[in-house]
């Protein structure tokens, strides 16, 4: 697939330097001029894409800003999705001479947990600046991990470019699923996920569709732990496959030596 993207564009960029020679048409067209007053009100492009809260911690936070540092103004701000799982302030507060605020919100008690929930957040587009990469726009993934009294892994991905090669499962000494994930979405920065498992023997692997890993446009990373304790790790070109076997007992983990990455 990646091949032929690289193919494409070539034609694409052949094309266009070839209709631009003989089929020039001058269509310059002025952009609506911004008023000096507006304050460009946005979210910070830093703020997380994937929140991670507890069943028994349920605030975040989401970053605001504004070009002007000018007198106090309050900004409409509300929920259009999955408004009723989250505590929403109805405006965001400008004080005199500030130019950043740190937004509170927390999920409720009654918001699914265990599972990934999408949020997206707007603001007033009447104090928005359309020109600017920061948007008056907010959308995350909000994951809310249940108590847990077996062995929490966590696995934490980081994406090449191209998600949708990207899959994974976890199966126990049988050979039985007891968890999978994946494809993801392209240009996906990166993906969080949790498991409670009673004790036992489990092999993790990894697939990428391509054979290259996680390795184009640029490296990713796979890592699979258990609290401070690692047990996969692969990162950038690891073949169509990575895998480890390991075994869970009373909070002790014991890895096999038979881990591989490559070709299955």
């Amino acid at each position: 697939m990646k091949s032929i993207y690289k193919l494409l564009s070539m034609f694409v960029v052949a094309a266009l330097v070839l209709g631009s020679c003989d089929e020039f048409e001058d269509k310059d067209s002025i952009s609506p001029v911004m008023d000096e007053s507006n304050q460009a009100v946005r979210f910070l492009k830093a703020n997380p894409g994937i929140v991670v809260i507890a069943y028994n911690a349920l605030d975040f936070e989401v970053t605001v800003v504004r070009s002007k540092d000018a007198d106090a103004i309050s900004v409409s701000l509300r929920a259009v999705k999955n408004a009723q799982y989250f505590n929403v302030p109805a405006t965001v507060e400008f004080p005199k001479g500030v130019d950043t605020v740190v937004v509170a919100l927390s999920a409720k008690e009654d918001a699914p947990q265990g599972s990934n929930i999408s949020l997206v957040l707007e603001l007033d587009d009447n104090f928005a600046n359309p020109y600017l990469s920061e948007l008056p726009y907010y959308s995350a993934t909000v994951f809310i991990k249940p108590p847990c009294t077996l062995n929490e892994l966590k696995l934490a991905i980081t994406f090449d470019g191209y998600g949708s090669e990207t899959t994974w499962k976890l199966t126990d000494e049988e050979g039985e699923e007891v968890f999978k994930g994946g494809p993801y979405k392209d240009g996906q920065a990166s993906a969080e996920e949790y498991f409670c498992v009673p004790d036992g023997k489990y092999t993790f692997t990894v697939y990428d569709e391509y054979g290259d890993g996680l390795s184009f446009p640029k490296d990713g990373l796979v890592s699979l732990t258990l609290g401070e304790l690692v047990i996969l790790e692969a990162e950038g070109d690891f073949g169509a496959s990575a895998s480890s076997t390991f075994t869970m007992t009373d909070g002790e983990l014991v890895l096999d030596a038979g881990d591989d990455e490559g070709d299955e």
